[in-house]
């Protein structure tokens, strides 16, 4: 019943706005599709709107800039969809050119960023989970892949948690993107001697952030945190899956 009156939802906005959940943020119609997906609904028809075909609209995905592509890259990978043909006077998207676009915003170091000048291990680490369908096929993904693991190892905590960037303190939901990451890219973060610092690996430095109850976002904090622990979950269920020998979090092939 959760699940039928989620769907429900999402068709009555839809239904409300015109077909639009966003003018401006296409990562809406990318998260909302991964969702559905999830559900085992058919995104491409919900209420009579296809949120696939926002997707088709390139120059409007990648407005949101690295963070844009890798959200569309997953959701169109999430099933295997196919991309819809494009309105008139649009460039039309593709894998390629969501790839393309991803590689070009590399920066020297090896990381991504989602603003300023400065790389940041969260928005690494979401590029790394979208481009790992493309790892072993796409020569240019293999080796920003590789650099950008490599400039991640750098970032490791002591006791295996990561930050955001250098100079703050470590959080959950960075720790979590980067498991989830590795998890993608079939590194087992438990055994990769690039992610263990003094003995602690990844899954350690997220369960440091754990009460036995839920995640905080930040060690020092008093209380749990809902996106920490929203995050941590779906990371610890991509390290079952991969241990498991299933497929990745976002594979709902």
């Amino acid at each position: 019943s959760f699940k039928d009156s989620y769907f429900q939802s999402v068709a009555k906005t839809l239904k409300e706005n015109d077909g639009v959940l966003s003018s401006s943020r296409y990562t809406e119609y990318s998260r909302t599709i991964l969702a559905l997906t999830a559900l085992g609904y058919d995104p491409s028809n919900v209420g009579g709107y296809n949120l696939l075909a926002p997707l088709a609209d390139f120059k409007a995905v990648t407005k949101q800039g690295v963070n844009g592509a890798a959200y569309a890259l997953l959701a169109l990978d999430s099933h295997g969809y196919e991309i819809p043909a494009v309105s008139d006077g649009k460039t039309q998207t593709t894998r390629e050119n969501l790839v393309r676009f991803i590689l070009d915003k590399q920066l020297a170091g090896g990381g991504w960023n989602f603003s300023g000048t400065a790389a940041d291990v969260d928005m690494t680490a979401m590029v790394l989970q979208a481009l790992a369908p493309y790892y072993k096929t796409n020569e240019a993904v293999k080796a920003a892949v590789d650099k950008a693991l490599t400039w991640l190892s750098t970032m490791q905590k002591s006791d295996g948690s990561f930050a955001e960037m250098a100079g703050v303190a470590s959080s959950s939901e960075s720790t979590a993107q980067v498991l989830v990451a590795l998890c993608a890219l079939g590194i087992d973060p438990t055994a990769d001697a690039r992610f263990a610092k003094n003995s602690f690996h990844v899954v350690d430095g997220l369960l440091t952030f754990y009460t036995g109850e839920a995640f905080k976002h930040q060690i020092a904090d008093a209380t749990v945190d809902q996106m920490g622990t929203e995050q941590s979950y779906y990371a610890l269920a991509a390290y079952m899956r991969l241990t498991g020998g299933r497929s990745f979090l976002y594979d709902m092939n």
